[in-house]
C-alpha cells in the first residue's frame, strides 16, 4: 500500500496535492486512527513509530502534526497520569523515549512535569546508599532541560 501511495504522491504532486491530501487524510488516516486507538496500551509502541517514521515523508506536515496532537500525545498523557514509579515494572522511559524523535518540534514540558513529580514522590524515602536513583534518573540527562534536571536533583537528591 505504501508503495502506491508513493507513486500516487508523486503523480498527484504534479496535478494538485489537494487530491493527494484529502486521500490521505480520507483513506489512510481512519485507518491509522483506528489502529493507535485500538492498542491496549500506547507502551506498545514499536509498531506505531516504525508507522509514522516511514510514512512521515509522504504525509502532509498538517496531517502528521494532528497525528501526534490528538491521537499520540493524549494517549502518552493518559499513560503518564496511571504510571507509578513505585508499583509499575516497566520504566517510563523504556516506552516513552522512542517516542522523543517525533515529538521533537514540540514542547513536552506538559509531559515532564508530572513525571518528575512522580519520581520526586518516589524518592521521598530514598537513601544515598541505595543505587537505584541513578538507575532511573540517569535516562533522562538529555531529555530534561539542564536546568530542570538540576532543580530536580538538587530538590531531591542534594543533601540539605
Amino acid at each position: 500500500m505504501k508503495e502506491l501511495f508513493i507513486k500516487l504522491k508523486t503523480t498527484v504532486n504534479s496535478i494538485d496535492d489537494g487530491i493527494y491530501e484529502m486521500l490521505v487524510w480520507d483513506v489512510w488516516m481512519p485507518v491509522v486512527r483506528r489502529h493507535i486507538c485500538d492498542l491496549p496500551s500506547i507502551r506498545q509502541c514499536d509498531e506505531v513509530i516504525n508507522l509514522l517514521e516511514s510514512w512521515r515523508p509522504l504525509l502532509p506536515y498538517w496531517l502528521f502534526d494532528n497525528i501526534i496532537e490528538q491521537i499520540v500525545l493524549p494517549l502518552i498523557q493518559k499513560e503518564i497520569e496511571e504510571w507509578n514509579p513505585l508499583t509499575d515494572t516497566v520504566p517510563i522511559h523504556s516506552w516513552l523515549h522512542p517516542w522523543l524523535p517525533l515529538l521533537v518540534d514540540r514542547s513536552l514540558e506538559h509531559l515532564y512535569d508530572p513525571i518528575r513529580h512522580k519520581l520526586s514522590n518516589a524518592l521521598t524515602n530514598w537513601h544515598p546508599s541505595d543505587g537505584s536513583a541513578k538507575l532511573i534518573l540517569e535516562p533522562w540527562k538529555g531529555v530534561f532541560s539542564a536546568g530542570a534536571m538540576e532543580a530536580f536533583l538538587n530538590i531531591n537528591i542534594v543533601p540539605s
